[in-house]
């Protein structure tokens, strides 16, 4: 797997600390005796390097992480309504933060996205939880703001955030 590109990769379940588990999209499962860490450090940029630490330092719960090397943990899956999608609209309230834990951004009360126009972490992980349900996750840069960064974002910044989806529509 050395030269397989992260985005190639599929979700990743389970202990990160001795083994972990693979589930491929049929629902098979392949159990590997290596840590998750050292896989994706030889196939993404330094930027996972620096998402686990911060998530070791400043978030301290246990993470999975998917395909795209989206640290991701689950606080809460949400009990009511449908999983966002592409095409939804969403209410939500959220933090945003640097590596560095300063935070970029935040909507304490709930704010309306358009799903199709968020950055494409929130795309890709805010279709894990339904309304009611809360999600942290830590994103590498290509699937936030990328080379060109946007508006207080610096070029190439992984990001973390902290999600409570209020609504789908």
């Amino acid at each position: 797997m050395s030269n397989q590109l992260i985005s190639d990769l599929p979700l990743y379940t389970g202990n990160t600390i001795g083994s972990y588990l693979v589930i491929n999209d049929s629902g098979e499962t392949t159990t590997y005796k290596t840590t998750l860490e050292t896989l994706l450090l030889n196939n993404t940029p330094p930027q996972f390097n620096q998402m686990v630490t911060f998530w070791n330092t400043y978030v301290s719960q246990p993470y999975a992480v998917n395909g795209n090397g989206i640290i991701y943990y689950i606080v809460s899956p949400g009990t009511f309504g449908n999983n966002p999608k592409y095409s939804s609209i969403i209410q939500a309230t959220y933090t945003g933060k640097f590596m560095n834990n300063v935070t970029f951004d935040s909507s304490p009360s709930p704010a309306f996205f358009q799903m199709n126009s968020v950055i494409q972490s929130w795309q890709i992980i805010l279709q894990l939880i339904k309304p009611g349900g809360r999600i942290l996750f830590a994103s590498p840069s290509q699937y936030c703001y990328g080379v060109d960064g946007g508006g207080s974002i610096p070029p190439n910044a992984p990001l973390y955030f902290d999600v409570t989806l209020s609504s789908v529509s």
